[in-house]
């Protein structure tokens, strides 16, 4: 058992509020990572796009 788990009455782990806040930060930096990967993708884009060397 971790040790900010504890165990309930019912013999149940109950979460302590860290854990909890650690699930949100978790959540928080996929989004960071999904967007991050949006934006390498867009700026690949448009730097192909306004490559001189490219040929229209």
């Amino acid at each position: 058992m971790n040790q900010t788990e504890t165990t309930s009455s019912n013999g149940r782990r109950r979460r302590s509020p860290e854990n909890g806040e650690v699930d949100v930060l978790r959540r928080r930096i996929s989004e960071l990572e999904r967007e991050n990967e949006i934006l390498r993708a867009a700026s690949d884009f448009f730097a192909r796009e306004l490559d001189p060397r490219r040929s229209r």
